[in-house]
């Protein structure tokens, strides 16, 4: 039997990557482990960046995602080798090899060979699979009820500064600020103005900051501050919401990844998505008209 893994590192030269920035392969790779049918394995995470500003050590913090990620362990008592061929000598290495061999494939070797599959592996399922198979124990605050749950995600730059910048307004700015924000829940109101909607801002900050968003609240139209809240909490909310909007940011692609419900993402976003998602503008308004 062979097995497939790739880094679970996120040292690189000279600085160290979020979760999202090495994840993301992972949960590539996993999906072409389900299509060739082939086990999937993963060493710990280990150098995950974004834990100064979170309480933890850096092995607290790459533990959780472990935890959290649940994939099969990669066991150390079986040959580790390095692949670089096709998917073509992939499948007839898996129907002649004998022994139990783990092949370890490059971040490069999966963009190549996963990325431009995306929607293939989605139309299969492989990443419901995955979202399904998540280890998360902590409370849940979406429930089963009636109502339409948005996650909107709100990065700060700086994030990995030493102290850590605290977002105001003006560092908000760098990536997006509260009128967009605002525009875009009038958008929703439009589409969602015979629905109860809840609204989640998952971010860092202060309530302060947020203050112009959360006075958009209506009786039908609620707004929920989740600030400085656990990575973990924030991309399982993310990955199971109706409606996921993307920062510019691999962590919220990660969650784009898992979720396969609605997403929406700027007409220039950074990372490839699903050729459903819904395109927002500069000033998030919606590109077409849009049906939820």
């Amino acid at each position: 039997m062979i097995y497939l893994t790739t880094n679970t590192d996120g040292w690189v030269t000279g600085s160290s990557e979020g979760i999202g920035s090495v994840c993301q392969w992972n949960l590539l790779l996993n999906c072409l482990c389900q299509d060739l049918e082939i086990e999937f394995c993963a060493d710990p995470f280990t150098n995950i960046n974004h834990w100064q500003y979170n309480n933890m050590s850096c092995e607290e913090w790459s533990n959780m995602f472990t935890r959290f990620f649940n994939f099969k362990p990669r066991d150390n008592k079986i040959t580790q080798v390095e692949f670089n061929g096709t998917i073509d000598e992939l499948v007839r290495l898996k129907e002649s090899n004998k022994e139990d061999t783990v092949c370890r494939v490059s971040k490069q070797w999966v963009v190549e060979n996963c990325l431009h599959r995306m929607d293939e592996f989605y139309g299969k399922g492989y990443f419901s699979k995955i979202r399904d198979n998540l280890k998360y124990d902590d409370s849940v605050y979406f429930s089963n009820g009636p109502g339409t749950k948005i996650s909107v995600h709100l990065r700060a730059s700086n994030s990995a500064d030493i102290p850590p910048n605290v977002p105001s307004m003006e560092t908000y700015g760098v990536w997006i600020g509260q009128g967009e924000i605002c525009n875009l829940i009038e958008n929703f109101k439009k589409v969602f103005y015979n629905h109860r909607t809840t609204l989640y801002i998952h971010s860092q900050g202060d309530e302060s900051n947020f203050d112009e968003i959360k006075a958009t609240e209506t009786d039908k139209f609620k707004v929920e501050l989740k600030l400085n809240r656990p990575a973990t909490e924030d991309l399982y909310h993310m990955s199971h919401a109706d409606v996921l909007v993307l920062a510019k940011s691999s962590y919220s692609w990660m969650a784009h990844l898992l979720n396969p419900n609605t997403s929406i993402a700027r007409d220039n976003y950074h990372q490839p998505i699903r050729e459903e998602v819904i395109l927002i503008d500069q000033h998030y308004n919606f590109r077409n008209n849009v049906k939820f």
